[in-house]
């Protein structure tokens, strides 16, 4: 008799149940440190230790997790598949243990963010959450596009809110729910008396000689402002002053004649300092958007709210933009 779809399931479930944390634990290890033996020493455990662990893990699932090495062993590709979908579990534990040991009775939730998002959108968000009294305990982490996507990729944040850029591909995508925020704007700014600043139109072959203050080469903001000049067949300026803070970049350019390349929202934020630099053509706008993992578990209520948050504040940019136009 042949066994149904979900008849294999139920076996499954039932050998999991078998396992503990420390299973799952010593492959995130594996994966981390590149090897089953350095995997051990960082769990505290000794190598045949590891090893009966692992036998454990792939007998309950009935799969090959490791490739075998002289140094012990490297995630095959169904290792690879298995850690991705075990790792929610590992983010959720982790969460609920900082929640427990700091023993306030809030939900809490970790977001991973572009500093340029952090501008206004993030002050609107947290505003409107606490008028319902549904905010709930944020760890925020900054990072670069391809930071936050490895760390929601390892369960290391709940979400990331940032623009669609760096080095991804489709294929790094595919494990992430997106949901569509709004379009992100990037200007130049000048010091309000450059004589940049008083001109109607500035082409890229003007500004290629200017003295910049940009952010760094990894950033998203920095490689857009590369793109711009590459796709005009000229070469990108290089940084006079490099910072990751737009803040910086802003109060430089106020009391000089260096340029800025920031977002709209820190420019509106400034605007009495600084003034934009009509650069012909201007950068195209960036996509914000809002990654949750996809399908795996349930979604956590709180970040639902939070995307509903999000969602609110795109409609508040997006008459921002209009604005503009």
């Amino acid at each position: 008799m042949e066994t149904s779809q979900s008849e294999m399931v139920e076996v499954l479930n039932q050998r999991l149940e078998r396992l503990k944390i420390r299973h799952l634990r010593l492959l995130d290890q594996v994966a981390r440190r590149g090897s089953l033996s350095a995997a051990a020493s960082a769990l505290g455990i000794s190598q045949p230790g590891a090893t009966k662990l692992l036998h454990e893990l792939e007998a309950a699932l009935d799969q090959t997790l490791l490739e075998r090495s002289a140094r012990g062993g490297q995630l095959n590709g169904q290792g690879r598949l298995v850690l991705e979908r075990l790792r929610v579990a590992l983010g959720a534990m982790d969460a609920t243990a900082t929640a427990l040991v700091q023993g306030v009775d809030l939900p809490l939730l970790r977001v991973g963010l572009l500093p340029l998002v952090g501008i206004e959108a993030l002050g609107h968000v947290v505003q409107d959450l606490m008028a319902r009294a549904q905010l709930p305990r944020l760890q925020l982490q900054l990072g670069t596009v391809d930071q936050l996507v490895q760390w929601l990729r390892e369960s290391e944040v709940d979400c990331v809110v940032g623009v669609l850029g760096g080095d991804l591909t489709p294929q790094a995508l595919a494990p992430f729910e997106i949901t569509p925020l709004w379009q992100q704007s990037t200007v130049v700014v000048a010091a309000r008396d450059h004589p940049l600043a008083q001109r109607r139109r500035v082409p890229l072959t003007e500004l290629q000689g200017a003295d910049w203050v940009l952010m760094p080469q990894r950033s998203a903001s920095r490689k857009a402002f590369d793109r711009a000049f590459l796709a005009a067949g000229l070469v990108p300026p290089s940084a006079r002053i490099e910072t990751e803070s737009f803040y910086i970049a802003l109060g430089l350019v106020a009391h000089t004649r260096l340029l800025a390349v920031v977002p709209m929202g820190a420019y509106r934020q400034q605007a009495a300092l600084v003034r934009r630099v009509a650069m012909v053509p201007a950068f195209a706008p960036s996509a914000v958007v809002m990654l949750t993992p996809k399908g795996v578990v349930p979604e956590l209520p709180v970040v639902s709210l939070w995307r509903e948050a999000f969602v609110r504040a795109a409609a508040l940019e997006a008459a921002h933009l209009s604005d503009q136009l």
